[in-house]
């Protein structure tokens, strides 16, 4: 059984499993940010895990996207939109 446990002050949600938990946190520009997936953890461990800046980031300094999508040329999406 999956539980999604949401802290709206840390802007953090964690979904967990008997085992194991993935926690997000959204950053100060309202950016979905990584960070935690492994062992189960409790909602205070995930409010306490650390908020590292500047990884994971491309050469235009945005971040980059954890599952990066197939490569597909701008032009062939605007063909298709």
């Amino acid at each position: 059984m999956t539980v999604v446990h949401h802290d709206p002050a840390a802007r953090l949600w964690m979904l967990t499993t008997a085992h194991s938990s993935y926690v997000v946190r959204l950053d100060d520009r309202d950016r979905l940010r990584h960070l935690h997936w492994g062992a189960r953890l409790t909602p205070e461990q995930a409010a306490a895990l650390p908020y590292v800046l500047d990884v994971a980031t491309n050469f235009d300094g945005e971040l980059a996207e954890e599952y990066p999508g197939r490569a597909v040329p701008a032009s062939a999406l605007r063909r298709c939109a």
